[in-house]
């Protein structure tokens, strides 16, 4: 489990842009964690820890000075601001998530998942069967009205994949895949506006696949690399080609080749793409990360 969840969560090389204002009708967590409410710990001995001094083994989870009765077993764990109001309490190692609600000072369970991330959008739950608890993939966020988890879309068919979330003036795009081939479902807010809309078109990737990172999409714009070459040896340089997938239509527009680098801080070195939004005026002398100016669509050497 911990495998699978960990293999869900990419990480940008290079500074996000500002984020956007949301769009309306949803519920999501900032991106950022929020570091202004004091999570700590109640040891046994009756010690208040706070988590950013310490990781103890065991103890009472303390949010803000309230007792929640949550035991903390000091694994991974940080709290995201709802764009309604509470906290997500989300536990990194085996993606639980719990809502803390400043009203009654309570933490409420929510399930299991995942966080994708997107600028402009934030972090949109991501419940997957490669994590457990589900048999069909979701994407959700938290209802402000009755602070349970709604769905915004669900998976007719498993296995279903998401790669990617992108923010739209209304709402959002995800890129999903079944059995090899690839979609855009958008999402906004329908009629009564509580209820939540769905169309979905064909994307056409060939041999493409989402860019990881979270600053990946502008508009209706998101980055995409292919695979890097087979049989590479740990080090070679190498590049592959990328593109722009147009998520109004679903069709991919090559941009030229980029270069591949290799993971680090790994046992084994494994091939990776950083591939990155940037605006014309704000372009580095030096970036460790393939860019491509928002204005023009040019990928810089």
């Amino acid at each position: 489990m911990r495998s699978a969840l960990l293999a869900l969560v990419c990480f940008v090389l290079v500074a996000p842009a500002a984020a956007a204002a949301r769009p309306p009708g949803f519920n999501f967590a900032d991106l950022a964690e929020d570091r202004t409410t004091a999570l700590a710990v109640r040891t046994v001995d009756g010690e208040i820890v706070r988590l950013e001094t310490t990781r103890p083994t065991a103890g009472e989870l303390v949010i803000a000075g309230r007792r929640t009765g949550l035991a903390w077993r000091g694994t991974p764990i940080a709290a995201y601001r709802l764009g309604h109001g509470g906290l997500l309490i989300h536990d990194w190692y085996d993606g639980t998530y719990r809502l803390w609600r400043w009203d009654g000072h309570r933490l409420v369970a929510l399930g299991q998942g995942t966080l994708l991330q997107a600028v402009g959008l934030g972090r949109v739950i991501l419940q997957d069967p490669r994590i457990g608890g589900v048999t069909r993939t979701a994407l959700l966020d938290v209802d402000p009205a009755t602070g349970r988890l709604r769905a915004l879309w669900r998976a007719r068919t498993a296995p279903c994949w998401v790669h990617a979330v992108a923010p739209t003036a209304t709402g959002l795009r995800a890129v999903v895949e079944r059995a090899g081939s690839f979609s855009v479902v958008t999402l906004a807010p329908g009629r009564p506006p509580a209820e939540i809309a769905a169309a979905e078109i064909a994307a056409d990737l060939g041999a493409f696949r989402p860019a990881p990172g979270i600053d990946r999409a502008r508009g209706d714009r998101l980055l995409v690399v292919a695979p890097a070459p087979a049989g590479l040896r740990e080090g070679q340089p190498y590049e592959v080609p990328a593109g722009i997938l147009d998520l109004a239509t679903g069709r991919v527009r090559r941009l030229g080749a980029a270069r591949g680098g290799w993971t680090e801080g790994t046992a084994i070195g494994h091939p990776t793409v950083c591939l990155s939004w940037v605006r014309a005026a704000a372009v580095p002398a030096a970036a460790p990360c393939n860019l491509v100016i928002e204005e023009t669509e040019r990928l810089l050497p």
